[in-house]
């Protein structure tokens, strides 16, 4: 039976001001799976909201693996992320029968906007793409509290 799986991380926005440290949450639906390999990579935010991202190859760590794993699995990362940082982490699924990728991006408070007029449909959101990202097809865009608000104190 092929893989599949489901992916997610807590808090949606972490802050290192808060002290909020990520979970990673993965969890089988069904299938058999024989290795996960949890991978991320923190790349600077510029003044306009987009990420700087040098070498996207180079600059994945693994944060750690799992042989038959047993789910769920909940991974706790030890260090805050710092603030203004762009994280892309991805869940490499290794199945009897298949093996994808879950890639996930999402951005830590504050967001760094202050120099531009932004308009709320450009607002950073997580994105969740389960596919090679470039033939992914569909995505889940999954609402959370509108970013300009908490980077400027309006949301707490």
């Amino acid at each position: 039976m092929n893989a599949e799986t489901i992916v997610i991380h807590y808090p949606l926005y972490p802050s290192k001001d808060k002290e909020d440290y990520v979970t990673y949450f993965i969890d089988k639906i069904k299938g058999d799976v024989n290795k996960i390999i949890l991978s991320e990579m923190v790349s600077d935010i510029d003044k306009y909201g987009n990420p700087i991202i040098k070498d996207e190859a180079e600059n994945y760590t693994i944060l750690d693996e799992w042989n038959n794993p047993v789910f769920p699995i909940n991974f706790k990362k030890k260090e805050l992320h710092e603030n203004s940082k762009y994280i892309t982490y991805v869940v490499e699924v290794i199945g009897k029968k298949n093996s994808y990728n879950h890639t996930i991006s999402y951005a830590t408070q504050p967001f760094p906007t202050s120099d531009v007029a932004i308009l709320a449909e450009r607002l950073a959101i997580p994105v969740y793409i389960v596919a090679n990202r470039k033939k992914a097809m569909n995505c889940v865009f999954i609402q959370d509290i509108d970013m300009y608000r908490i980077s400027n104190g309006q949301v707490t």
